[in-house]
């Protein structure tokens, strides 16, 4: 049920630009006859998104997903990417520098689909044996059209990602680890985002662990 971080190592298979046919396909089926088939199709772009004061970018994959009953009808996509992605009111594909720790995102709906949820992906910039990448730093479930994130760090830049989720079953509120086909997901992924410095810090109260991944990341030597 749960997408794949669209966060890719480097890609060495040859990409597909062209639709082609590959003639039918034969496959053996052992499995007992009582088990549920299902049929996924994918698609995914690589993204290169550069790594601010590096000169280096990171390989980001925009994916399309979809698990199906099997059937003689056509596969296709069931559910889009979201629509009119922003950050502070800003669009989320542009680089910006924000002066709030705790930025709001926001987006419309799919054209295509009904998601039960959205999930929102953090990914800091961190150092790690001085060759700066970006790591998870944050994953979070909504079924509405907007979050707040938690406190962010000031000076530090982030990449975001948003899944829109389709799923039989599942219930962001009441079954979110429920899941019955049809299942699928679409993925954006947002420019490279800077906390200003001068952001001011937000006050945690509870457990500050929580969210220390996210308003704090690793910076190895």
């Amino acid at each position: 049920m749960q997408p794949d971080s669209p966060l890719v190592g480097q890609d060495t298979q040859a990409p597909i630009l062209a639709d082609q046919s590959l003639g039918a396909l034969q496959y053996s089926d052992p499995f007992d006859a009582t088990w549920t088939r299902a049929e996924t199709f994918c698609q995914e772009a690589v993204i290169l998104i550069p790594i601010p004061n590096s000169g280096a970018t990171a390989n980001f994959a925009l994916v399309d997903s979809a698990t199906l009953p099997p059937s003689n009808a056509p596969l296709a996509p069931i559910v889009g990417p979201v629509l009119n992605a922003t950050i502070n009111s800003g669009s989320l594909f542009q680089t910006a520098t924000l002066t709030t720790t705790a930025p709001l995102l926001a987006w419309s709906a799919p054209a295509t689909g009904s998601p039960y949820g959205y999930r929102v992906t953090a990914y800091a910039q961190e150092t790690f044996n001085g060759i700066s990448t970006y790591q998870p730093a944050g994953s979070f479930y909504t079924s509405q059209t907007s979050v707040t994130l938690p406190p962010l760090s000031g000076g530090n830049t982030y990449v975001f990602s948003i899944a829109a989720l389709v799923d039989g079953a599942a219930n962001v509120q009441t079954g979110p680890f429920r899941s019955a086909l049809p299942t699928g997901y679409a993925t954006v992924v947002s420019a490279p985002i800077t906390i200003s410095t001068a952001a001011a810090k937000v006050q945690i109260h509870g457990d500050a662990a929580i969210v220390r991944r996210l308003a704090e990341p690793r910076r190895g030597k």
